[in-house]
């Protein structure tokens, strides 16, 4: 494209020659059009360095957040993210769910676990979610009411992430919502 653009300018200079202008501002006319072409580039180059620097901070934020991690890894199928507020009883209970989704469902599940920076001492911060094929909320003490995680909740939570991440779920893509009857 670029060298249609040179071809054109050239062989509208040689008109202006040919309609008489002087070699003179033939010249200034050249180096007018050569000095806009090049303020172009620089402009088109300083673009793509903007573009580059966006898609690399975009990507950055990405890992740090752990988006995209389906799409990368071969293996894994869904992340369980557990929210607390990091006692030592919610610490010893996300380790039992870890052990529990790695038992059943070894590499296919990652475990993320983050604490509230600043923990509410009446609110019992504790909740498990799962991004996967679609994202949904298993768990959450405080405001759902579903109350401490149990041995016997966990393997509830084991059992649903298992159905999510099977290759009957792996057909669904997004979050719909529930259908009331």
């Amino acid at each position: 494209a670029d060298d249609d653009d040179d071809d054109d300018g050239l062989a509208e200079l040689l008109r202006m020659g040919d309609a008489g202008d002087s070699a003179a501002s033939l010249e200034e006319e050249w180096q007018r059009r050569r000095a806009e072409m090049e303020d172009k580039a620089e402009k088109n180059a300083a673009r793509a360095e903007k573009r580059r620097l966006q898609a690399e901070a975009e990507e950055a934020f990405a890992r740090e957040r752990g988006l995209g991690l389906l799409h990368t890894d071969p293996v894994c199928r869904g992340v369980v993210v557990c929210v607390t507020r990091g006692t030592s009883e919610d610490n010893a209970t996300v380790v039992e769910l870890t052990d529990a989704l790695r038992g059943a469902h070894g590499m296919r599940v990652e475990v993320a676990h983050n604490v509230d920076p600043e923990p509410e001492e009446d609110l019992p911060l504790f909740e498990v979610w799962l991004e996967g094929y679609r994202y949904q909320l298993l768990h959450a003490r405080n405001w759902r009411g579903d109350g401490d995680l149990t041995p016997d909740k966990i393997q509830a939570l084991v059992s649903t992430v298992g159905e999510e991440i099977s290759d009957e779920a792996e057909l669904v893509l997004g979050t719909y919502p529930d259908v009331e009857d």
